[in-house]
């Protein structure tokens, strides 16, 4: 009889691991960003370029001057020397849908038109963008339409501060080209995808501590495409790309006229 229990007991105890292992699993297979963490990830790979929404959001921003006030709650873009100008500028990079324009434009979407008073130019304007942007970046609640677009935003802000994440791919997908199509699913009458909502999720902060054996966006077969300048740097050639070039007989030749002309004085 003891034996008996035992083994219902024992299987009422597998049965309960089972079910809880299940549970884990299905939640594990999505990771949710920290939206209140303000500090840099410990990702590495491509990941080491993701932040979550808390990174780049603010607790005191003056819209009247455009100023951050100091605070120990700003994220880490702005403790490590980000400005209101370097953030505008990657709020209307190319990569953006939330800038002037562009698909989720700030001004005409509903959730953020209120920031902006007709006839606002300029600096005022900007600064209209820039109190829309840090409103859906604050860590504070907010209905899944506006978690979906706060983790889009912050997506975009990560691959406008480093291109290379948006070369890489996810799901064997390009990252550049699965933001393009979040953004415009969520214009649609169907709406965003449940594979956009994923997407937006991990690239909006989901991946900031994976390592780089575990990160999600991999470098492409062809390459990650040139960061930003280096187009300007000068190529070191080898030698054989000088022999190509010609430029290597050239140089031989000046230095033997050069060494003929020193013994013959």
């Amino acid at each position: 009889m003891e034996k008996t229990v035992g083994l219902s007991r024992l299987g009422r105890v597998i049965a309960s691991v089972a079910i809880v292992g299940t549970l884990g699993l299905g939640l594990g297979t999505a990771a949710h960003a920290d939206d209140s963490s303000t500090s840099a990830g410990t990702g590495g790979g491509l990941c080491a370029s993701i932040f979550s929404p808390g990174y780049y959001h603010v607790k005191g921003f003056d819209r009247s001057t455009g100023t951050i006030t100091t605070d120990d709650g700003n994220g880490q873009y702005f403790k490590s020397g980000g400005t209101t100008g370097s953030f505008y500028a990657l709020l209307t990079s190319s990569v953006s849908s939330f800038g002037p324009g562009g698909t989720l434009d700030f001004k005409t979407l509903s959730a953020t038109s209120s920031f902006f008073n007709a006839g606002d130019t300029g600096a005022t304007l900007q600064n209209d963008y820039l109190a829309a942007a840090f409103s859906f970046l604050s860590p504070s609640g907010a209905n899944k339409k506006n978690d979906y677009l706060k983790h889009l935003l912050t997506a975009e802000l990560n691959v406008a501060s480093n291109p290379s994440l948006g070369s890489g791919n996810y799901n064997s997908t390009n990252v550049d080209t699965l933001l393009a199509t979040a953004a415009t699913d969520y214009t649609t009458t169907s709406g965003y995808t449940s594979s956009d909502y994923t997407f937006v999720e991990y690239l909006g902060g989901g991946g900031e501590n994976d390592s780089s054996t575990s990160c999600q966006v991999t470098t492409p077969p062809g390459g990650l495409k040139c960061p930003p300048n280096c187009g300007n740097a000068t190529p070191e050639l080898g030698s054989g790309e000088l022999l190509a070039t010609g430029l290597l007989p050239i140089g031989a030749i000046l230095l033997y006229r050069r060494r003929r002309n020193r013994r013959a004085s």
